[in-house]
């Protein structure tokens, strides 16, 4: 017979599993501060940055700044986007852990 912590060791491991086959957890940060940002949990269907970006703008609803995702598109190709400290575009695929740095422009308005 298993022990009582082996029991909840097995359905802690589970959980666990099924929290990450169902969502994508990236950390999104500023350029202005980089240490200050948020986890974000996403639809693990969002395959590449501005998915993600659509995502959290749709997902934050008390932010009166309107769509990330717009905002930057509205700047052209004059605001940087970072994907673990390298700059990407816009369809540049994400992961599971990954760290998207935007511009302080339009995260920390």
């Amino acid at each position: 017979p298993k022990g009582r912590i082996a029991s909840y060791i097995e359905a802690l491991s589970t959980s666990r599993e099924s929290i990450v086959e169902n969502n994508l957890f990236v950390f999104l940060s500023s350029t202005e501060s980089a240490l200050d940002g948020r986890i974000v949990s996403i639809d693990p269907s969002a395959l590449n940055v501005a998915d993600v970006l659509k995502q959290y703008s749709e997902k934050e609803t008390s932010m009166q700044k309107g769509s990330i995702l717009e905002d930057i598109l509205s700047n052209g190709d004059t605001l940087e986007i970072y994907r673990n400290g390298v700059s990407i575009s816009l369809d540049e695929e994400v992961s599971n852990g990954d760290i998207l740095t935007l511009p302080s422009v339009i995260i920390d308005k």
